[in-house]
Protein backbone atom coordinates (compact mmCIF):
# COMPACT_ATOMS: atom_id res chain seq x y z
CA UNK A 1 0.00 0.00 0.00
CA UNK A 2 2.53 2.39 1.06
CA UNK A 3 4.40 1.92 -2.36
CA UNK A 4 1.18 2.15 -4.23
CA UNK A 5 1.01 5.83 -2.77
CA UNK A 6 4.65 6.80 -2.97
CA UNK A 7 4.33 5.94 -6.81
CA UNK A 8 1.51 7.87 -7.31
CA UNK A 9 3.15 10.94 -5.03
CA UNK A 10 5.96 10.57 -7.81
CA UNK A 11 3.76 10.25 -10.96
CA UNK A 12 2.16 13.68 -9.28
CA UNK A 13 5.41 15.33 -9.22
CA UNK A 14 6.06 14.27 -12.77
CA UNK A 15 2.92 16.01 -14.09
CA UNK A 16 3.49 19.40 -12.33
CA UNK A 17 6.97 19.50 -13.48
CA UNK A 18 8.33 23.14 -14.46
CA UNK A 19 8.73 21.79 -18.26
CA UNK A 20 5.33 20.88 -18.51
CA UNK A 21 3.81 23.53 -16.76
CA UNK A 22 5.50 25.97 -19.17
CA UNK A 23 3.74 23.69 -22.13
CA UNK A 24 0.55 23.89 -20.75
CA UNK A 25 0.53 27.54 -20.18
CA UNK A 26 2.11 28.58 -23.70
CA UNK A 27 -1.09 25.97 -25.11
CA UNK A 28 -3.65 28.05 -22.92
CA UNK A 29 -1.93 31.17 -24.51
CA UNK A 30 -2.32 30.32 -27.55
CA UNK A 31 -5.91 29.33 -27.48
CA UNK A 32 -6.77 32.55 -26.16
CA UNK A 33 -4.81 34.38 -28.70
CA UNK A 34 -6.75 32.53 -31.15
CA UNK A 35 -10.14 33.15 -29.71
CA UNK A 36 -9.51 36.53 -29.59
CA UNK A 37 -8.71 36.73 -33.24
CA UNK A 38 -11.66 34.39 -33.82
CA UNK A 39 -14.10 36.91 -32.22
CA UNK A 40 -12.33 40.11 -33.92
CA UNK A 41 -13.02 38.79 -37.41
CA UNK A 42 -16.83 37.59 -36.65
CA UNK A 43 -19.30 39.12 -34.21
CA UNK A 44 -19.81 38.01 -31.33
CA UNK A 45 -22.98 34.97 -30.70
CA UNK A 46 -25.33 35.40 -28.20
CA UNK A 47 -25.66 32.53 -25.20
CA UNK A 48 -28.52 31.05 -27.43
CA UNK A 49 -27.00 31.64 -30.52
CA UNK A 50 -23.80 29.74 -29.05
CA UNK A 51 -25.95 26.49 -28.04
CA UNK A 52 -27.60 26.37 -31.17
CA UNK A 53 -23.95 26.23 -32.95
CA UNK A 54 -22.42 24.06 -30.39
CA UNK A 55 -24.20 21.81 -28.20
CA UNK A 56 -21.32 20.75 -25.75
CA UNK A 57 -21.32 24.17 -24.61
CA UNK A 58 -21.58 25.50 -21.27
CA UNK A 59 -21.00 28.55 -19.32
CA UNK A 60 -17.37 29.47 -17.72
CA UNK A 61 -17.12 30.46 -13.99
CA UNK A 62 -16.82 34.35 -13.65
CA UNK A 63 -13.08 33.95 -12.87
CA UNK A 64 -12.66 32.30 -15.51
CA UNK A 65 -14.57 34.33 -18.03
CA UNK A 66 -12.86 37.75 -16.53
CA UNK A 67 -9.51 35.95 -17.61
CA UNK A 68 -10.77 34.74 -21.03
CA UNK A 69 -12.35 38.73 -21.54
CA UNK A 70 -9.10 40.10 -20.65
CA UNK A 71 -6.67 38.38 -22.66
CA UNK A 72 -9.15 39.01 -25.72
CA UNK A 73 -9.38 42.46 -25.10
CA UNK A 74 -5.24 42.64 -24.93
CA UNK A 75 -4.88 40.50 -27.85
CA UNK A 76 -7.62 43.14 -29.82
CA UNK A 77 -5.49 45.97 -28.63
CA UNK A 78 -2.53 44.47 -30.21
CA UNK A 79 -4.81 43.53 -33.26
CA UNK A 80 -6.17 47.12 -33.85
CA UNK A 81 -2.12 48.47 -33.44
CA UNK A 82 -1.03 46.40 -36.06
CA UNK A 83 -4.04 46.85 -38.41
CA UNK A 84 -3.15 50.46 -38.24
CA UNK A 85 0.15 50.32 -39.30
CA UNK A 86 1.12 51.48 -42.84
CA UNK A 87 2.13 48.31 -43.50
CA UNK A 88 -1.56 47.01 -43.02
CA UNK A 89 -3.66 47.99 -45.59
CA UNK A 90 -6.68 45.45 -45.73
CA UNK A 91 -9.11 47.56 -43.75
CA UNK A 92 -8.44 50.65 -46.05
CA UNK A 93 -9.70 48.38 -48.82
CA UNK A 94 -12.56 46.98 -47.04
CA UNK A 95 -13.80 50.54 -46.34
CA UNK A 96 -13.43 51.65 -50.13
CA UNK A 97 -14.68 48.60 -51.97
CA UNK A 98 -18.32 49.80 -50.01
CA UNK A 99 -20.59 51.04 -52.82
CA UNK A 100 -21.22 54.63 -52.83
CA UNK A 101 -24.33 56.16 -53.64
CA UNK A 102 -24.71 58.29 -56.93
CA UNK A 103 -24.89 61.89 -56.51
CA UNK A 104 -28.69 63.31 -56.61
CA UNK A 105 -28.99 65.67 -59.82
CA UNK A 106 -31.39 67.56 -61.94
CA UNK A 107 -31.41 68.61 -65.25
CA UNK A 108 -33.42 71.03 -67.35
CA UNK A 109 -32.56 72.80 -71.08
CA UNK A 110 -34.46 74.71 -73.23
CA UNK A 111 -34.15 77.08 -76.16
CA UNK A 112 -36.36 79.60 -74.60
CA UNK A 113 -37.38 82.47 -76.96
CA UNK A 114 -33.71 81.79 -78.89
CA UNK A 115 -34.12 80.45 -82.42
CA UNK A 116 -31.77 77.78 -81.90
CA UNK A 117 -30.57 75.74 -78.79
CA UNK A 118 -26.77 76.60 -78.59
CA UNK A 119 -26.52 75.47 -74.87
CA UNK A 120 -25.24 71.78 -73.67
CA UNK A 121 -25.70 69.86 -70.66
CA UNK A 122 -23.21 66.63 -69.71
CA UNK A 123 -22.76 65.04 -66.21
CA UNK A 124 -20.34 61.72 -66.09
CA UNK A 125 -21.01 60.18 -62.45
CA UNK A 126 -18.44 58.09 -61.20
CA UNK A 127 -16.34 59.92 -64.12
CA UNK A 128 -12.68 58.30 -62.51
CA UNK A 129 -12.10 54.91 -61.41
CA UNK A 130 -11.17 54.24 -57.77
CA UNK A 131 -7.43 53.57 -58.39
CA UNK A 132 -7.36 57.06 -60.65
CA UNK A 133 -8.77 59.66 -57.75
CA UNK A 134 -7.25 57.44 -54.91
CA UNK A 135 -10.29 55.30 -54.71
CA UNK A 136 -12.31 58.28 -54.64
CA UNK A 137 -15.11 58.76 -56.72
CA UNK A 138 -15.50 61.80 -58.62
CA UNK A 139 -18.28 63.08 -60.55
CA UNK A 140 -18.79 65.56 -63.75
CA UNK A 141 -21.10 68.14 -64.15
CA UNK A 142 -20.82 70.91 -67.09
CA UNK A 143 -22.85 73.21 -68.47
CA UNK A 144 -21.72 74.49 -71.64
CA UNK A 145 -23.26 78.12 -73.77
CA UNK A 146 -22.50 78.01 -77.12
CA UNK A 147 -23.20 81.49 -79.11
CA UNK A 148 -22.53 81.68 -83.10
CA UNK A 149 -23.63 78.34 -82.93
CA UNK A 150 -24.31 74.91 -81.41
CA UNK A 151 -21.24 72.73 -82.81
CA UNK A 152 -18.82 74.66 -80.32
CA UNK A 153 -20.99 73.25 -77.28
CA UNK A 154 -21.82 70.20 -78.43
CA UNK A 155 -18.09 69.49 -79.13
CA UNK A 156 -17.21 70.56 -75.67
CA UNK A 157 -19.92 67.94 -74.39
CA UNK A 158 -18.59 65.15 -76.06
CA UNK A 159 -14.84 65.61 -75.56
CA UNK A 160 -14.19 67.82 -72.20
CA UNK A 161 -14.96 64.87 -69.73
CA UNK A 162 -12.39 62.62 -71.64
CA UNK A 163 -9.65 65.60 -71.28
CA UNK A 164 -10.48 66.06 -67.43
CA UNK A 165 -10.39 62.33 -66.71
CA UNK A 166 -7.33 61.95 -69.20
CA UNK A 167 -5.05 64.73 -66.95
CA UNK A 168 -6.77 63.31 -63.67
CA UNK A 169 -5.06 60.06 -63.81
CA UNK A 170 -1.75 62.17 -65.27
CA UNK A 171 -1.14 63.90 -62.14
CA UNK A 172 -2.74 61.27 -60.04
CA UNK A 173 -4.81 62.10 -57.09
CA UNK A 174 -3.25 60.03 -54.01
CA UNK A 175 -3.41 63.00 -51.77
CA UNK A 176 -7.26 62.63 -52.19
CA UNK A 177 -7.37 59.82 -49.78
CA UNK A 178 -4.80 59.89 -48.08
CA UNK A 179 -5.94 63.76 -46.83
CA UNK A 180 -8.89 62.09 -45.08
CA UNK A 181 -6.42 60.28 -42.51
CA UNK A 182 -6.20 62.33 -39.06
CA UNK A 183 -2.89 62.94 -37.64
CA UNK A 184 -2.56 63.98 -34.15
CA UNK A 185 0.64 65.68 -33.63
CA UNK A 186 1.47 69.34 -34.41
CA UNK A 187 4.13 67.97 -37.27
CA UNK A 188 1.87 65.48 -38.83
CA UNK A 189 -1.28 68.44 -39.06
CA UNK A 190 1.75 70.64 -41.00
CA UNK A 191 2.39 68.24 -43.11
CA UNK A 192 -1.47 67.52 -43.86
CA UNK A 193 -1.77 70.86 -44.84
CA UNK A 194 1.19 70.39 -46.71
CA UNK A 195 -0.39 67.74 -49.09
CA UNK A 196 -3.78 69.61 -49.05
CA UNK A 197 -1.89 72.42 -50.55
CA UNK A 198 -0.35 70.20 -52.85
CA UNK A 199 -3.46 68.10 -53.84
CA UNK A 200 -5.24 71.79 -54.60
CA UNK A 201 -2.55 72.44 -57.60
CA UNK A 202 -2.74 68.65 -58.91
CA UNK A 203 -6.63 69.86 -59.38
CA UNK A 204 -5.95 73.27 -60.55
CA UNK A 205 -3.24 71.82 -62.99
CA UNK A 206 -5.45 69.22 -64.33
CA UNK A 207 -8.74 71.47 -65.06
CA UNK A 208 -6.31 74.24 -67.13
CA UNK A 209 -4.55 71.31 -69.10
CA UNK A 210 -8.07 69.78 -69.73
CA UNK A 211 -9.48 73.36 -71.01
CA UNK A 212 -6.27 73.92 -72.70
CA UNK A 213 -6.54 71.08 -74.92
CA UNK A 214 -10.75 72.08 -75.21
CA UNK A 215 -9.81 74.68 -76.61
CA UNK A 216 -6.91 73.46 -79.36
CA UNK A 217 -9.33 70.78 -80.45
CA UNK A 218 -11.92 73.59 -81.14
CA UNK A 219 -9.66 75.44 -82.70
CA UNK A 220 -8.41 72.67 -85.10
CA UNK A 221 -11.89 71.16 -85.72
CA UNK A 222 -13.31 70.62 -89.40
CA UNK A 223 -16.96 72.40 -90.49
CA UNK A 224 -17.01 68.02 -92.11
CA UNK A 225 -16.23 67.07 -88.09
CA UNK A 226 -12.71 66.02 -88.36
CA UNK A 227 -10.17 67.15 -85.87
CA UNK A 228 -7.25 68.18 -86.62
CA UNK A 229 -8.15 68.82 -90.68
CA UNK A 230 -7.36 65.16 -91.26
CA UNK A 231 -10.13 65.88 -93.82
CA UNK A 232 -7.82 68.01 -95.85
CA UNK A 233 -10.46 71.02 -95.93
CA UNK A 234 -8.55 73.17 -94.49
CA UNK A 235 -11.18 74.89 -92.63
CA UNK A 236 -9.52 78.36 -92.33
CA UNK A 237 -8.49 78.76 -95.95
CA UNK A 238 -12.22 78.25 -97.09
CA UNK A 239 -13.67 80.37 -94.47
CA UNK A 240 -11.25 83.21 -94.71
CA UNK A 241 -10.39 82.45 -98.23
CA UNK A 242 -11.32 84.48 -101.57
CA UNK A 243 -9.75 85.34 -104.86
CA UNK A 244 -10.08 88.16 -107.29
CA UNK A 245 -11.04 86.86 -110.88
CA UNK A 246 -10.50 87.86 -114.65
CA UNK A 247 -12.25 86.18 -117.44
CA UNK A 248 -11.57 87.43 -121.00
CA UNK A 249 -13.85 85.92 -124.13
CA UNK A 250 -12.69 86.30 -127.76
CA UNK A 251 -14.88 85.90 -130.55
CA UNK A 252 -14.01 86.12 -134.22
CA UNK A 253 -15.71 89.98 -133.81
CA UNK A 254 -15.54 90.81 -129.92
CA UNK A 255 -12.94 90.49 -126.70
CA UNK A 256 -15.28 90.45 -123.60
CA UNK A 257 -13.68 90.80 -120.43
CA UNK A 258 -15.53 90.60 -116.63
CA UNK A 259 -13.11 91.55 -113.75
CA UNK A 260 -13.57 91.89 -109.52
CA UNK A 261 -10.97 92.02 -107.52
CA UNK A 262 -7.13 94.43 -108.65
CA UNK A 263 -6.40 91.33 -111.30
CA UNK A 264 -6.76 93.20 -115.08
CA UNK A 265 -6.79 92.84 -118.78
CA UNK A 266 -5.06 95.36 -120.94
CA UNK A 267 -5.53 95.62 -124.73
CA UNK A 268 -2.53 96.68 -126.89
CA UNK A 269 -4.07 98.29 -129.56
CA UNK A 270 -1.26 100.15 -132.12
CA UNK A 271 1.25 101.03 -129.23
CA UNK A 272 -1.70 102.36 -127.35
CA UNK A 273 -2.62 99.96 -123.52
CA UNK A 274 -6.60 100.23 -123.46
CA UNK A 275 -7.62 99.08 -120.18
CA UNK A 276 -10.76 96.88 -120.44
CA UNK A 277 -11.10 96.21 -116.62
CA UNK A 278 -11.52 99.42 -115.28
CA UNK A 279 -15.09 98.91 -113.58
CA UNK A 280 -14.07 96.12 -110.67
CA UNK A 281 -17.74 94.40 -110.68
CA UNK A 282 -18.18 91.01 -109.15
CA UNK A 283 -19.63 88.21 -110.32
CA UNK A 284 -22.46 87.78 -108.32
CA UNK A 285 -23.43 83.97 -108.80
CA UNK A 286 -19.93 82.86 -108.21
CA UNK A 287 -19.56 85.23 -105.15
CA UNK A 288 -22.70 83.69 -103.71
CA UNK A 289 -21.71 79.89 -104.14
CA UNK A 290 -17.67 80.44 -102.71
CA UNK A 291 -19.64 82.00 -99.72
CA UNK A 292 -22.21 79.03 -98.98
CA UNK A 293 -20.11 76.68 -99.61
CA UNK A 294 -18.78 74.01 -97.14
CA UNK A 295 -15.32 73.27 -95.99
CA UNK A 296 -16.64 69.41 -97.24
CA UNK A 297 -17.36 70.42 -100.41
CA UNK A 298 -21.36 70.91 -100.60
CA UNK A 299 -22.68 73.46 -102.18
CA UNK A 300 -25.48 75.47 -99.73
CA UNK A 301 -24.93 74.02 -96.86
CA UNK A 302 -27.20 70.89 -97.85
CA UNK A 303 -24.57 69.15 -95.63
CA UNK A 304 -25.33 71.06 -92.67
CA UNK A 305 -21.92 71.99 -91.50
CA UNK A 306 -22.73 75.60 -91.17
CA UNK A 307 -18.83 76.71 -92.16
CA UNK A 308 -18.96 79.93 -90.86
CA UNK A 309 -20.84 79.12 -87.07
CA UNK A 310 -17.61 76.15 -87.02
CA UNK A 311 -15.16 79.07 -88.08
CA UNK A 312 -16.24 81.95 -85.97
CA UNK A 313 -18.48 80.58 -83.07
CA UNK A 314 -16.89 79.34 -79.25
CA UNK A 315 -18.41 78.34 -76.24
CA UNK A 316 -18.50 79.06 -72.56
CA UNK A 317 -17.73 75.97 -70.20
CA UNK A 318 -18.48 75.93 -66.28
CA UNK A 319 -17.30 72.38 -64.96
CA UNK A 320 -17.18 71.32 -61.41
CA UNK A 321 -16.31 67.78 -60.14
CA UNK A 322 -17.52 66.20 -56.91
CA UNK A 323 -15.68 64.30 -54.40
CA UNK A 324 -16.36 63.41 -50.74
CA UNK A 325 -14.35 65.91 -49.65
CA UNK A 326 -14.14 68.87 -51.86
CA UNK A 327 -15.93 70.32 -54.92
CA UNK A 328 -13.30 71.83 -57.56
CA UNK A 329 -15.02 74.34 -60.19
CA UNK A 330 -13.76 75.73 -63.42
CA UNK A 331 -14.89 78.12 -65.33
CA UNK A 332 -14.37 80.18 -68.53
CA UNK A 333 -17.10 82.95 -69.64
CA UNK A 334 -20.38 83.61 -68.14
CA UNK A 335 -21.93 80.44 -67.17
CA UNK A 336 -21.99 80.55 -63.18
CA UNK A 337 -21.83 77.93 -60.34
CA UNK A 338 -23.41 78.79 -56.89
CA UNK A 339 -23.09 76.56 -53.56
CA UNK A 340 -25.95 76.84 -51.67
CA UNK A 341 -24.34 76.13 -47.67
CA UNK A 342 -27.10 76.72 -44.48
CA UNK A 343 -29.47 78.76 -46.62
CA UNK A 344 -26.56 81.07 -48.20
CA UNK A 345 -25.58 81.44 -51.52
CA UNK A 346 -21.43 81.22 -51.97
CA UNK A 347 -20.46 81.83 -55.98
CA UNK A 348 -18.11 79.13 -56.68
CA UNK A 349 -16.89 81.51 -60.12
CA UNK A 350 -17.05 84.46 -61.22
CA UNK A 351 -18.52 86.23 -64.80
CA UNK A 352 -15.58 86.70 -67.27
CA UNK A 353 -17.48 90.07 -68.80
CA UNK A 354 -15.27 92.29 -70.75
CA UNK A 355 -16.03 95.22 -68.68
CA UNK A 356 -14.61 93.42 -65.59
CA UNK A 357 -11.79 95.51 -64.48
CA UNK A 358 -9.04 92.57 -64.23
CA UNK A 359 -10.32 91.31 -67.69
CA UNK A 360 -10.28 94.95 -69.09
CA UNK A 361 -6.99 95.58 -68.38
CA UNK A 362 -5.84 91.73 -69.67
CA UNK A 363 -7.46 92.49 -73.17
CA UNK A 364 -6.20 95.97 -73.85
CA UNK A 365 -2.53 95.23 -72.73
CA UNK A 366 -3.34 91.81 -75.44
CA UNK A 367 -3.39 94.82 -77.86
CA UNK A 368 -7.49 94.41 -77.68
CA UNK A 369 -10.15 97.28 -77.57
CA UNK A 370 -13.62 97.06 -75.47
CA UNK A 371 -16.37 98.43 -77.94
CA UNK A 372 -18.95 99.58 -75.06
CA UNK A 373 -21.92 99.37 -77.81
CA UNK A 374 -25.10 97.35 -77.20
CA UNK A 375 -22.82 96.18 -73.90
CA UNK A 376 -19.34 95.73 -73.22
CA UNK A 377 -18.03 93.41 -76.15
CA UNK A 378 -14.42 92.06 -76.91
CA UNK A 379 -13.53 94.03 -80.21
CA UNK A 380 -17.51 95.25 -80.74
CA UNK A 381 -18.53 91.20 -80.87
CA UNK A 382 -18.16 89.11 -78.07
CA UNK A 383 -19.96 89.69 -75.07
CA UNK A 384 -17.69 87.62 -73.13
CA UNK A 385 -13.72 87.82 -72.37
CA UNK A 386 -13.10 84.18 -71.96
CA UNK A 387 -14.40 81.47 -73.80
CA UNK A 388 -13.47 78.02 -75.77
CA UNK A 389 -12.87 78.67 -79.56
CA UNK A 390 -13.45 82.28 -81.20
CA UNK A 391 -10.03 81.33 -83.12
CA UNK A 392 -10.29 85.19 -84.90
CA UNK A 393 -10.47 86.85 -81.70
CA UNK A 394 -7.53 85.13 -79.96
CA UNK A 395 -5.83 86.40 -78.01
CA UNK A 396 -8.31 88.73 -76.51
CA UNK A 397 -10.76 85.98 -75.75
CA UNK A 398 -8.73 83.08 -73.83
CA UNK A 399 -10.20 79.91 -72.42
CA UNK A 400 -7.51 79.67 -69.42
CA UNK A 401 -10.30 78.87 -66.52
CA UNK A 402 -10.74 80.38 -63.14
CA UNK A 403 -10.64 77.62 -61.06
CA UNK A 404 -12.04 77.30 -56.99
CA UNK A 405 -11.13 74.55 -54.78
CA UNK A 406 -14.13 74.33 -51.71
CA UNK A 407 -14.00 72.17 -48.77
CA UNK A 408 -17.46 70.11 -48.31
CA UNK A 409 -18.94 70.85 -45.26
CA UNK A 410 -21.77 69.44 -43.09
CA UNK A 411 -24.30 72.83 -44.14
CA UNK A 412 -24.21 72.29 -47.91
CA UNK A 413 -27.59 71.65 -49.27
CA UNK A 414 -27.15 72.44 -53.26
CA UNK A 415 -24.66 72.91 -55.93
CA UNK A 416 -26.14 75.09 -59.20
CA UNK A 417 -24.81 75.23 -62.26
CA UNK A 418 -26.56 77.64 -65.28
CA UNK A 419 -25.91 78.89 -68.36
CA UNK A 420 -26.74 82.55 -68.55
CA UNK A 421 -30.05 82.35 -69.22
CA UNK A 422 -30.80 81.96 -65.79
CA UNK A 423 -28.35 84.58 -64.52
CA UNK A 424 -29.56 87.26 -66.39
CA UNK A 425 -33.07 87.27 -65.07
CA UNK A 426 -32.38 85.64 -61.82
CA UNK A 427 -30.01 86.26 -58.84
CA UNK A 428 -27.58 83.58 -57.02
CA UNK A 429 -29.78 84.16 -53.58
CA UNK A 430 -33.09 83.78 -55.13
CA UNK A 431 -31.86 80.71 -57.12
CA UNK A 432 -30.66 78.82 -53.98
CA UNK A 433 -34.33 79.76 -52.35
CA UNK A 434 -35.99 77.89 -54.96
CA UNK A 435 -33.88 75.20 -54.86
CA UNK A 436 -33.63 74.58 -51.18
CA UNK A 437 -37.74 74.46 -51.20
CA UNK A 438 -37.76 72.06 -53.77
CA UNK A 439 -35.40 69.83 -51.78
CA UNK A 440 -36.72 69.76 -48.89
CA UNK A 441 -38.29 66.87 -47.63
CA UNK A 442 -40.58 65.38 -44.94
CA UNK A 443 -39.68 62.06 -44.69
CA UNK A 444 -35.67 61.40 -44.75
CA UNK A 445 -33.50 60.22 -47.03
CA UNK A 446 -32.62 56.49 -47.33
CA UNK A 447 -29.56 55.55 -46.27
CA UNK A 448 -28.90 52.73 -48.41
CA UNK A 449 -26.57 53.35 -50.81
CA UNK A 450 -29.49 53.47 -54.02
CA UNK A 451 -29.80 55.53 -57.06
CA UNK A 452 -32.18 58.49 -55.73
CA UNK A 453 -32.82 59.65 -59.28
CA UNK A 454 -34.60 56.56 -60.50
CA UNK A 455 -36.96 56.48 -56.98
CA UNK A 456 -40.82 57.55 -57.18
CA UNK A 457 -41.60 60.33 -59.11
CA UNK A 458 -42.33 64.03 -57.60
CA UNK A 459 -45.63 65.69 -58.67
CA UNK A 460 -45.59 69.47 -59.39
CA UNK A 461 -48.75 70.74 -58.31
CA UNK A 462 -48.64 74.59 -59.76
CA UNK A 463 -48.17 72.29 -63.61
CA UNK A 464 -49.35 68.84 -62.98
CA UNK A 465 -46.42 67.25 -64.54
CA UNK A 466 -44.24 64.24 -62.78
CA UNK A 467 -40.34 64.72 -62.41
CA UNK A 468 -38.16 62.00 -61.20
CA UNK A 469 -36.63 63.41 -58.50
CA UNK A 470 -36.66 66.70 -56.13
CA UNK A 471 -33.22 67.78 -58.02
CA UNK A 472 -35.46 67.63 -61.48
CA UNK A 473 -38.46 69.24 -60.11
CA UNK A 474 -35.73 72.28 -58.88
CA UNK A 475 -33.93 72.65 -62.18
CA UNK A 476 -37.92 72.60 -63.86
CA UNK A 477 -39.03 75.37 -61.55
CA UNK A 478 -35.85 77.43 -62.24
CA UNK A 479 -36.24 77.35 -66.02
CA UNK A 480 -39.96 77.84 -65.54
CA UNK A 481 -38.88 80.99 -63.52
CA UNK A 482 -36.82 82.55 -65.61
CA UNK A 483 -38.98 81.69 -68.88
CA UNK A 484 -41.97 84.12 -66.68
CA UNK A 485 -39.07 86.62 -66.29
CA UNK A 486 -38.55 87.42 -70.34
CA UNK A 487 -35.10 85.42 -70.68
CA UNK A 488 -34.17 85.80 -74.13
CA UNK A 489 -31.41 82.87 -74.37
CA UNK A 490 -31.41 79.43 -74.20
CA UNK A 491 -31.39 78.07 -70.02
CA UNK A 492 -29.48 74.94 -68.67
CA UNK A 493 -29.78 74.47 -65.40
CA UNK A 494 -28.02 71.93 -63.17
CA UNK A 495 -29.06 71.08 -59.72
CA UNK A 496 -26.96 68.60 -57.71
CA UNK A 497 -28.36 67.88 -54.12
CA UNK A 498 -25.66 67.60 -51.92
CA UNK A 499 -27.18 66.14 -48.68
CA UNK A 500 -28.03 63.23 -50.79
CA UNK A 501 -24.11 63.10 -52.64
Amino acid sequence: MTEVVCQRMLNHEDEDSPEKCRERRRRRIEMRRLAAISAASSPPLTPSQNRKENPNWADCSSAESKRIRTAENSDLQATAASSSSPSSSGDYREASSEPERKPVFGTMSVAGRSREMEDAIDVRTRLCRPEISGRRSVHFFAVFDGHGGPHVAALCRERMHVFVEEELKRVGLRGESESGSGNSSSKEEHDEEEEEGGLEERWRRAMRKSFERMDAVALSTCACGCVGYKCGCHLVEVALGGSTAVVALLTPDHIIVANCGDSRAVLCRGGVAIPLSQDHKSFERMDAVALSTCACGCVGYKCGCHLVEVALGGSTAVVALLTPDHIIVANCGDSRAVLCRGGVAIPLSQDHKPDRSDELARIEAAGGRVIFGNGARVAGILAMSRAIGDKFLKPFVTSEPEITFTKREPEDECLILASDGLWDVISSELACDVARECLREVTPAPDAAIDLNSGPRIEDEGAGALYPSRSVLAAALLTRLALGRKSSDNISVIVVDLKKS
